[in-house]
């Protein structure tokens, strides 16, 4: 009887064994399914939101040329209507399983069109000179109609993605809770199976985890970092606009200075963006801000020297626009207005304190100009920018000395390598404020 009974426990046990190691080996297949799904679904989202963050560049840089008229504004325009194409065959590739999808993509390839040929219509006109017309095309907000539409259909599609990643990340868990059963399963049979195939599956489970988790982690931060950085450069260029507005004595002269001063917040901008918005280097924001002025007075009557200190994105953006009024004031009125004028710019950083902090210290100084005999009777906005929201923003001092042999202008404050809260919630605040 027991003869009898021990071959038949081993073949059971064989017998579960090789069941076991097969369900095994489709969880196995099955897992890797699912991690392959939930990454297509990130792909497909990943990619409408750069789709759509492609066209708000295009957007933004129509916005930017009809207000300058400044052609290098185009250059998104531009870029978005070779690469949307590319993006919309990619989202139609990745979605050729979800008729829905592909029927709101051919849905969005019309309003993109319509899209476009607005933003054509108007550069044309601006480019012939119809200011009136690209007026009348803009009033209409036929434009805004579309990207709203266009909004509209990218959010549909989004929606649907999150849903099949919530069903796909469900399937995962549950094959994890399956798989951790079976290795118990197996335990309970074979212990040593059991271990090895435990540890083959919760690594593929694990990873599976790690894929979800990260993916949807970064696609929050960069989603909620994207939106604030949005919202704060659309407060601080209208709060540019506002306080331009204030101190402008026609359209023309309101025009003139908001175009330069949008001009040099782009190219503080344009720093900031090559060092991914982490900071941005002084000397480069310094030669961004003269790069525009002729060689003869760039390279031959402007002197730089100090060195290379990284700023906060806050401070970058009040610094290139101190920059900008005071080599502006310096072509019309300083040093720069006459071929014997010089002007120097220095900076140093003070040794750490025993608290660990240092100091910046950068002084403008103008000679050979117009003498000066006493500070001008009417500030403007410029001088505000000067005096107060730019030592505001890097949390220091800054002091306008109208001396007999030129302009000297000195600021002192904490080397700022990153924004505080209240430095990225106050941005425009100071601009309302200084009214």
């Amino acid at each position: 009887m027991n003869t009898l009974r021990m071959p038949i426990l081993l073949s059971g046990l064989a017998l579960s064994a090789l069941l076991l190691v097969l369900a095994m080996f489709g969880l196995l297949w099955q897992a890797d399914a699912a991690k392959k799904w939930v990454i297509h679904t990130l792909n497909v989202q990943l990619t409408t939101e750069q789709l759509l963050g492609t066209l708000r560049d295009a957007e933004t840089g129509q916005r930017g040329y009809l207000l300058t008229p400044d052609a290098t504004f185009l250059e998104p325009y531009e870029a978005a209507r070779v690469a949307t194409p590319a993006k919309l065959k990619q989202l139609r590739d990745l979605t050729t399983d979800n008729s829905i999808q592909q029927q709101r993509i051919g849905l969005l390839e019309g309003l993109i069109q319509r899209k476009f040929a607005v933003i054509a219509l108007t550069v044309g006109l601006q480019q012939a000179g119809e200011r009136e017309k690209v007026l009348e095309v803009v009033s209409r907000h036929e434009g805004r109609r579309v990207m709203d539409e266009i909004r509209r259909v990218i959010a549909s599609m989004l929606d649907t993605e999150s849903d099949l990643l919530d069903t796909r990340q469900t399937k995962a868990e549950w094959l994890m809770t399956l798989a951790r059963g079976t290795c118990v399963a197996i335990a309970a049979l074979i212990i040593g199976l059991a271990v090895s195939v435990f540890r083959m599956m919760a690594g593929q489970v694990e990873e599976l985890e790690a894929v979800v988790t990260d993916r949807t982690r970064h696609l929050g931060v960069v989603s909620a970092e994207l939106a604030h950085r949005t919202k704060n450069q659309l407060a601080l260029v209208q709060s540019i606009a506002n306080q331009t507005a204030r101190h402008s004595s026609s359209t023309s002269d309101f025009l003139e200075k908001f175009g330069s001063r949008l001009e040099a917040l782009g190219r503080s901008i344009s720093e900031l963006t090559r060092q991914k918005w982490r900071s941005a280097s002084l000397s480069s924001l310094v030669t961004s801000q003269l790069d525009w002025l002729p060689d003869a007075v760039a390279r031959e009557r402007i002197v730089t020297q100090g060195p290379d200190v990284m700023l906060s994105p806050t401070a970058a953006h009040y610094l290139g626009l101190a920059l900008h009024e005071l080599v502006t004031n310096a072509l019309k009125y300083g040093a720069l207005s006459v071929d014997p004028g010089r002007v120097s710019i220095v900076w140093s950083v003070a040794p750490r304190r025993a608290d660990g902090a240092r100091q910046l210290h950068l002084v403008w100084s103008e000679s050979g100009g117009p003498p000066l005999e006493a500070a001008p009777a009417r500030k403007g906005f410029g001088s505000t920018i000067l005096t107060k929201l730019t030592a505001a923003a890097l949390h220091g001092e800054a002091t306008i000395a109208y001396l007999p042999a030129g302009l000297r202008w000195t600021l002192v404050s904490p080397a700022p390598m990153e924004d505080t809260a209240a430095d990225l919630a106050g941005q425009a605040d100071g601009f309302e404020a200084a009214a």
